[in-house]
């Protein structure tokens, strides 16, 4: 335990994790043992929903508690206006906590969020997948059409045995710190810490080990395509659906992404496992989620943008040491803005984040009879905007 008898804290925060592919709600296909674990030892909730279907608003929306309007954060080109957004790490920060990310979270390097330290110490990951690297980068982010219109090129393994990507690097840098973090414990001089995890995957291009794809191949259904109803969505929705070119996907083909998607998920759920294994659940509080969901072909549709459930919605995982009495069903819905209102609780905060929109899910039984949030929001400017 740290010398402030407080939890240290680590926060899961995937990339494109459809909460339908998970073993804890009810996908009997997906092997994902320990985020099953995970949530036999907390709460998992089944009706959780991003504040926004795209990457960087829906992470900057957890950092800061708000919704995307109110930090003019629209879409996958737009940051934080300034440093003068208060955030969740800043909060934390002032409680007496060591903040740290593993991974991404599409931050800029000139901003201060409130971490103590990026880790790994590689820029490069504040680079292509972040608003400064769109700027930078444009045609990396927005390739040409006919490279992204060769849908096996990014749904199939690609792979071979040993190969390093992303998520392992991630993977290592947060068990290299939780080692350290071991070590400085026992010499109980140690503050309490908080660990963001932010994975590239699951989300495209799913670039699965072949060994591990071949087992869903023959355990998957291909999504309709078109589904009936794909006729009758407005013009803008059909054009998020054609613009990366999935109306020339066969039935095969786009069986054979969803089994890379589902092998993706799997892969992810090792990395969480292994970090796990490193960490002293006992005085450890653990979250996942992911920032947005994956279409997967549901309703024409596959990558994020949309408002459907599939894109939308998220998984989220809680897990505290010693949780006792009351606490929130499963199926009350709920914002991701609430996991940042959470941790706050879980870390003692008392003055609150300014601006905050989310509430804690720790409540008592009384106060549980309703949403969490009065309004859960999302919102997308993707095919010509939408709010849910």
């Amino acid at each position: 335990m740290n010398s402030e008898g407080r939890p240290n804290i680590i926060l899961f925060v995937a990339e494109g994790h459809n909460a339908d592919v998970m073993g804890v709600y009810g996908n009997t296909i997906v092997e994902t043992p320990a985020l099953d674990r995970l949530a036999r030892s907390g709460r998992s909730l089944s009706h959780c929903y991003a504040a926004s279907p795209l990457c960087v608003p829906a992470r900057l929306s957890m950092l800061t508690e708000r919704y995307v309007s109110d930090i003019g954060v629209w879409n996958n080109f737009f940051t934080l206006p300034s440093n003068d957004v208060p955030t969740l790490p800043r909060v934390l920060s002032d409680l007496g906590y060591d903040c740290y990310l593993a991974g991404r979270m599409h931050l800029e390097k000139d901003r201060d969020y409130g971490f103590t330290k990026l880790l790994p110490e590689y820029e490069d990951h504040t680079d292509i997948k972040t608003c400064e690297g769109v700027r930078r980068h444009p045609r990396d982010l927005n390739p040409l059409p006919d490279r992204w219109r060769r849908f096996r090129r990014r749904f199939a393994p690609s792979r071979q045995a040993g190969e390093r990507n992303r998520d392992l690097e991630i993977t290592e840098a947060a068990q290299a710190f939780l080692r350290e973090r071991q070590q400085a414990s026992e010499d109980d001089n140690s503050r309490p810490f908080f660990l963001v995890v932010g994975f590239d995957g699951p989300a495209s291009p799913f670039r699965p080990h072949p060994d591990v794809y071949e087992k869903y191949l023959d355990r998957v259904e291909p999504p309709r395509a078109p589904p009936p109803e794909f006729s009758s969505l407005t013009t803008n929705y059909q054009q998020i659906a054609r613009g990366d070119g999935f109306e020339f996907a066969t039935p095969k083909e786009m069986k054979k992404g969803r089994a890379a998607y589902y092998a993706s998920v799997e892969e992810l759920d090792a990395h969480v496992g292994s970090i796990l294994d490193l960490a002293r659940l006992d005085e450890t509080a653990v979250l996942y989620t992911s920032d947005h969901g994956e279409g997967l072909g549901e309703h024409g549709f596959w990558k994020k943008s949309t408002m459907f459930d599939s894109s939308v919605r998220v998984p989220l995982i809680v897990a505290l040491p010693g949780l006792s009495g009351s606490w929130l069903p499963e199926s009350r819905v709920c914002s991701a803005l609430d996991i940042s209102a959470t941790i706050r609780q879980v870390a003692g905060d008392s003055a609150g984040l300014p601006g905050a929109r989310g509430r804690s899910l720790l409540q008592k039984t009384a106060e549980a009879g309703a949403a969490l949030s009065p309004i859960i929001r999302a919102r997308s400017t993707y095919g010509g905007g939408s709010e849910r």
